[in-house]
């Protein structure tokens, strides 16, 4: 009916907003049309043998059943958030914003109770801050950049460790390629 891959992936994700897609195109000029649609990884069909194995790999990690959903309250509401979809989480007075890649939750948990219950791809960075390695586009070493260009503040005092811990999971999606 005309409709291509990216239509496809945004009718899926209208029936389940946390299914992995992987996109896979020998058309290189489609790869930024892929980011208009929630993904989690684009093969560039020449290079399928090299990287199809880390894509399915990270959609199994997405839909990996221990990942139990984080429950949060909010009000009188209580929520059950995918680890994957979040970007970060920030601590302002007595509320935790809990940053996803389509909503905003606002917690009243604290980070430290928050960070217990998520995989070890996520790190306190700053007092304020929580960040996911596995949503963030770029690190600075004095900040992280998000995958929607948000940015989060590294306390000094924390550098090095997060350091060491990014380059550990980043060693470790590397090993899947």
């Amino acid at each position: 009916n005309g409709e291509d891959g990216i239509d496809l992936a945004r009718h899926i994700h209208r029936i389940d907003p946390e299914a992995p897609i992987i996109f896979i195109s020998a058309y290189l000029e489609k790869a930024c049309d892929v980011y208009d649609v929630e993904h989690c990884y684009f093969v560039y069909k020449p290079q399928k043998d090299q990287r199809l194995k880390a894509a399915v790999s990270r959609a199994l990690d997405l839909l990996e059943p221990s990942r139990t959903p984080l429950v949060v309250h909010e009000g009188t509401a209580v929520h059950r958030v995918n680890p994957s979809s979040i970007l970060c989480m920030e601590r302002v007075r007595r509320c935790t914003y809990i940053t996803c890649v389509n909503q905003v939750f606002k917690a009243r948990e604290d980070l430290t109770k928050l960070l217990e219950q998520l995989p070890e791809s996520f790190a306190q960075c700053h007092r304020s801050y929580v960040v996911n390695f596995a949503r963030t586009a770029a690190f600075y070493g004095t900040e992280f950049e998000m995958s929607n260009g948000l940015r989060i503040p590294v306390a000094r005092s924390r550098q090095n460790e997060i350091r060491r811990r990014y380059s550990r999971f980043l060693q470790k999606e590397q090993d899947l390629c």
